[in-house]
């Protein structure tokens, strides 16, 4: 229990608001679960996500930068393909899933952009 309320203060120390997302946003996550990530990722990028029960565990990452919006989704989606998990966008709906599932979904997957620094 005190784990998880720790989990979700750090959730909430980390979230910033969409007006105050155009100035950055630093990511800093240790041991957070899944589910705790993407409804932080859901609230800064504004974005549905649609959780498959298999996707389970906790993760850690860093960013010693602020980021963009669009540069910390494209971490946590990183993230998740290290951990096996592919994120598939269609229409309005994020979805993640095992990427042992990208065998029978007939649909694009969304893989970081890379950016030219």
């Amino acid at each position: 229990m005190q784990r998880t309320l720790c989990t979700l203060l750090l959730a909430g120390l980390l979230y910033t608001s969409p007006a105050g997302a155009s100035e950055g946003v630093v990511l800093n996550f240790n041991e957070v679960d899944i589910a705790t990530m993407v409804k932080f990722m859901g609230d800064l990028t504004g974005k549905t996500f649609v959780l498959d029960d298999r996707v389970k565990g906790k993760f850690s990452f860093t960013s010693t930068a602020k980021l963009s919006v669009d540069e910390a989704y494209e971490v946590f989606v990183s993230v998740l393909l290290l951990k096996n998990y592919a994120v598939i966008e269609i229409d309005d709906v994020v979805r993640i899933v095992p990427t042992a599932d990208l065998l029978i979904v007939n649909e694009p997957i969304m893989a970081p952009e890379k950016t030219n620094k």
